[in-house]
């Protein structure tokens, strides 16, 4: 996964927002996360990988303000570092015949973002937004000769390039069979909770489709930003979504702990703890990692042992579970 199940390897997802300007801060986490490794919650961890965030370059002064304050708020020096290195750039120009040039719905535009692909071996592709990189001029020329959409999306995903595109209104929304063609594509609806404003900042109603990931991620979810004293909040701890989980998650939130008591207990092994909570060891492994992912177990680099953080010499672990504390926020 590149961004958890918000964006797979070699997949398309569409993030069809009610408004443009309603989620301009998650936008921008999604690169951060991508770029950087970080969690994205509820969707999951961003793979660290080379990202190209195509945005308007009217839009420049409020990009770098979005990152500076995420990057502020990463306590991270790793991931903060990450992020600055993977995170690429790729401006739509101001000038009205430069947009025509480099609109996707023409050759030469698509040849352009292909050429930024493959020059940095981009693997995860944000489009912010959609309307705004698929300007159409007046009249057809050799210059501005009609490409399809679909056929760039097919290109970009056999490469395996994970590709995310943000839409807005209903003219994105009508937009999107035609852009897809007959590629398959996940989908994610975004609009703002106007029944409960947020002073300083807002509540987005999120919700995505039913798909094959069988995750345990909700379908529907509240995601909140905010500015306080300055400082960036946002929905980035399990907690904030305690209230929100599934009956499958609740499920697994249990057996987690279950896990944690038997490991404080001694018992060591996947294999042991397979036995004592009588599930299979595959739903063991998932578990395990997850927990390892959080810092909330320790596995011993040579002996495969786990262990719970504090309960071994400092000499014996891995940095795995610092690395790991660097995916998180806090």
């Amino acid at each position: 996964m590149t961004l958890g199940v918000l964006a797979f390897s070699g997949q398309v997802t569409i993030v069809d927002q009610e408004g443009k300007h309603e989620a301009t801060m998650f936008r921008f986490l999604c690169a951060y996360a991508g770029a950087g490794g970080k969690k994205l919650l509820p969707f999951g961890i961003g793979g660290g990988l080379k990202t190209l965030y195509c945005c308007d370059l009217f839009y420049e002064a409020e990009l770098d303000q979005r990152k500076e304050r995420v990057t502020n708020r990463d306590p991270c020096q790793r991931t903060r570092d990450l992020a600055n290195e993977n995170l690429l750039f790729y401006w739509l120009e101001l000038e009205q015949k430069s947009r025509y040039e480099q609109s996707l719905l023409t050759h030469g535009g698509q040849r352009r973002l292909l050429e930024q692909v493959q020059r940095y071996s981009i693997r995860l592709l944000i489009i912010d937004c959609e309307e705004d990189w698929t300007l159409v001029a007046g009249k057809e020329t050799a210059e501005y000769a009609s490409a399809s959409f679909s056929e760039l999306l097919e290109e970009l995903t056999s490469q395996g390039v994970s590709v995310l595109i943000f839409t807005s209104g209903a003219k994105g929304r009508k937009a999107i069979p035609t852009l897809l063609g007959s590629l398959p594509g996940n989908r994610v609806s975004i609009k703002e909770d106007k029944n409960h404003p947020m002073t300083g900042g807002l509540r987005l109603l999120i919700s995505r489709e039913a798909s094959h990931d069988g995750s345990s991620v909700p379908r529907k979810f509240v995601w909140w930003s905010k500015i306080e004293a300055g400082n960036f909040e946002f929905s980035c701890r399990e907690e904030h979504f305690d209230d929100q989980r599934s009956p499958v998650r609740e499920v697994q939130d249990e057996r987690r702990e279950r896990i944690k008591t038997l490991i404080a207990a001694g018992v060591t092994t996947q294999k042991e703890l397979a036995e004592r909570l009588d599930c299979d060891p595959a739903t063991v492994n998932r578990d395990i990692r997850k927990l390892f992912k959080h810092g909330e177990v320790v596995m011993h680099p040579t002996t495969k042992k786990l262990s719970l953080p504090g309960s071994v010499p400092a000499d014996d672990e891995d940095d795995s579970a610092d690395a790991a504390q660097g995916e998180l926020w806090d």
